[in-house]
């Protein structure tokens, strides 16, 4: 089982397109974080 980032943006349509990371393991999302300094609203 190893572990993948995919990274991509929220799509939660409030303009910000916030970059997050998702770990993925065995085709399941197990964490999602904010990728850089920006951070992701509450929305996404």
């Amino acid at each position: 089982m190893s572990e993948k980032l995919i990274r991509t943006t929220c799509n939660s349509h409030c303009g910000g397109a916030c970059p997050m990371v998702l770990h993925v393991e065995d085709g399941v999302i197990t964490r999602i974080e904010s990728e850089g300094e920006i951070k992701s609203c509450l929305r996404g």
